[in-house]
């Protein structure tokens, strides 16, 4: 586990009560700084459910919040992949129920 760091920075919502930012599988690396977040994944973590092979993982990173029911968000990020570009690592908005949905 990483040392605590300032999540403040990285998310901004407007007339919406959001909880505290918090890990899903925390990544063995990272930093937060103003509104910047560096993460270096851990090896075969991923989120697959339903797949035509069969196979489900449910152990990706990912920094969350809580968000009231009905609430409507607007996205905005800037991403730089670093290092070996063939691991398939992505970001954006994730929308997480549980591990059937």
């Amino acid at each position: 586990m990483s040392a605590p760091q300032d999540l403040s920075g990285l998310f901004k919502f407007v007339g919406v009560a959001a909880s505290a930012p918090a890990w899903f599988a925390e990544p063995p690396t990272w930093t937060a700084a103003g509104t910047q977040l560096t993460v270096r994944p851990a090896a075969e973590t991923d989120f697959w459910s339903r797949t035509h092979y069969g196979f489900v993982h449910h152990n990706g990173h990912f920094l969350s919040v809580t968000l009231p029911r009905d609430s409507r968000v607007k996205l905005t990020c800037a991403v730089s992949m670093l290092g070996d570009l063939s691991q398939y690592d992505q970001a954006g908005l994730m929308v997480h129920l549980d591990e059937v949905c």
